[in-house]
Order: structure tokens, then sequence, then C-alpha cells
């Protein structure tokens, strides 16, 4: 999977993985590599949650259709097999 990853000032950027950009959902990343081995990069993505939310009931959850698209490409299976 190809990354690029781009940081500007003042908490700007975008974190691509094969042109789609995460950068919307995620709090942080790390990126290591090895220097004395030939193998990927490893970049691990810190996903945005947000705190202090206290909700009591039913819910239907949807996801940016970005995102979906991202996880789907990373091998993910939308439950029931849907894009939601």
């Amino acid at each position: 999977m190809k990354a690029e990853i781009e940081l500007g000032g003042k908490g700007t950027g975008a974190v691509k993985l094969d042109g789609i950009d995460l950068a919307p959902f995620l709090s942080g990343f790390s990126l290591t590599a090895n220097a004395n081995t030939h193998g990927p990069a490893r970049l691990y993505l810190d996903v945005a949650v947000p705190r202090n939310i206290h909700f009591v009931g039913e819910v239907e959850i949807e996801l940016a259709p970005d995102l979906v698209r991202a996880l789907v490409h990373m091998g993910w299976t939308p439950p029931g097999g849907g894009a939601s």
C-alpha cells in the first residue's frame, strides 16, 4: 500500500493511503522503519474518537465513504458485506 504523508503548521497535513486522505479521521500517527532491513515501513494510525460522550439508546452507525473505502482496501469486510 502506498502511503503519502504531508505535515504542515498548526495541525494541518494529510495522511493518504493509496490516494485516500484519512487525516480527518485520525488523532495522530507514527511511522517506523528499520534501517538495517529491506522490509516496508510500518504506519500506525490513531483513530480519532470523541471523548466525554454519554448517550443511551439505539443508534445506526454510518462511516464516511472515504473511510469505508480505505478500510475495505486494507482488508476490512463491512458487516453484512455492505459499505456502511
